[in-house]
């Protein structure tokens, strides 16, 4: 790994608890297998991952059977999805409104 260029991308790469660094594989050489351990560890925190309603399946026959399913259940997990993503949504709004009046307070100030 190349932990110059962890530190300029993140102050704090080096220093958390994490038993792998995010920029490990972005060393000088690659080494495209060596990473297998470190993918699964951080595939655990992407989005496809962590948010709920989608549908997961290990391999090309179960997600063949899992697109049968009716419309109606199909119907449901889209709902679901929807009302997910609009808490997020609003999350996310309400987060950068309180960040911008922050900026505009101290600006003022």
């Amino acid at each position: 790994s190349d932990p110059d260029l962890s530190r300029s991308v993140d102050p704090q790469a080096g220093t958390c608890s994490h038993p792998f660094s995010p920029f490990d594989f972005q060393g000088k050489v690659f080494h495209p297998g060596s990473f297998e351990e470190d993918r699964r560890y951080w595939a655990q925190y992407t989005e496809w991952e962590i948010w709920p309603h989608l549908i997961r399946f290990k391999s090309a026959r179960e997600m063949l059977q899992l697109a049968t399913i009716s419309e109606a259940d199909a119907f449901m997990i889209s709902q679901q999805m929807r009302a997910h993503h609009q808490k997020l949504r609003s999350s996310s709004l309400r987060y950068w409104q309180n960040a911008m009046a922050s900026v505009m307070t101290k600006t003022a100030a």
